[in-house]
């Protein structure tokens, strides 16, 4: 019996700017099948993006500031308050803004993206509409971390596999769509359900103590950014829960074979992630990652 993704509720905000999409093959035999839903531009926002491409062709890149003067995580790209005012008509985007503001899927399920790019919208648009998102997002919600559109850290040809993993930028939305990517099939996006990820801590005997610091760190959003305790407890220390775990966790996980224009979007405190190792290391333009809403 073939399986069909249930439906993830959109607010109606999100109408005009996105359609439902066929999956790809590959996806109908996926373990998270019936988590997750596609979806692509609208016909009518493509336009737009077409034409906003053209309009943007010149502009110099996006540039990084540091929002709380160096903090951890406080870094994005940005084109800065005047960024939208120098379109010719910008309503079009605080539109889109709404409506990805909107697109907040369950903590068991994702949403999925094809065609994102194409011949007319390329990964250079991509940067700059990603860049004014983050800054309309921030100041619509009076928060410079409301939104953020975080460059890539561990990049450069010796970056290699990066084991499952949560962001924990202060938003919890975290929207990745990649671009320069291996043609080869290489350095597939992995991706675990944290309802999984816990099953599987039982099986393997993770202390009690232990599941509840890494539950910690998935919690309280606003306490402050915790990627380095949550990745060190479990992938750096020796303890032979962390290696079972961690290894059972990869195993378990999802191979997503994402391509050009193809991406995801998680609760980032509810979903691990990861990549196997990339042919030719990691690009500056492997992925644009766009995180937003502060908890609720």
């Amino acid at each position: 019996m073939k399986l069909v993704a249930k439906p993830i509720m959109i607010k109606a905000t999100a109408n005009y700017c996105f359609q439902s999409i066929d999956a790809p093959d590959w996806f109908q035999s996926s373990s998270i099948v019936t988590r997750g839903k596609w979806l692509t531009w609208s016909e009518d926002l493509r336009i737009k993006l077409h034409e906003f491409a053209k309009e943007t062709a010149e502009w110099p890149e996006p540039r990084k500031v540091r929002l709380l003067g160096g903090k951890e995580f406080d870094l994005t790209f940005t084109h800065g308050p005047r960024g939208i005012s120098t379109l010719k008509d910008g309503k079009w985007l605080l539109s889109l803004a709404d409506s990805v503001h909107s697109m907040c899927p369950d903590k068991r399920s994702l949403l999925l993206f094809r065609d994102i790019l194409d011949d007319r919208f390329d990964g250079r648009s991509l940067a700059h509409l990603w860049a004014l998102l983050r800054d309309v997002i921030a100041s619509r919600s009076g928060h410079p971390l409301a939104a953020l559109y975080a460059p890539l850290s561990h990049v450069g040809r010796s970056a290699k596999q990066f084991p499952l993993h949560a962001d924990l930028y202060p938003p919890q939305y975290l929207w990745n769509v990649f671009d320069r990517v291996p043609k080869d099939g290489s350095g597939v996006a992995l991706l675990l359900p944290l309802d999984k990820f816990f099953a599987l801590a039982s099986k393997v005997g993770v202390p009690v103590v232990a599941q509840a610091a890494i539950r910690n760190c998935l919690s309280d959003e606003m306490r402050g950014e915790r990627f380095r305790e949550f990745y060190d407890l479990l992938h750096v220390n020796t303890e032979r829960w962390s290696q079972e775990w961690g290894a059972a966790a990869e195993k378990s996980a999802t191979r997503l074979p994402l391509g050009t224009g193809e991406g995801y979007l998680i609760h980032d405190r509810s979903w691990l992630h990861g990549r196997e190792t990339p042919t030719g290391g990691v690009t500056v333009r492997r992925v644009h990652r766009l995180v937003y809403s502060l908890g609720t």
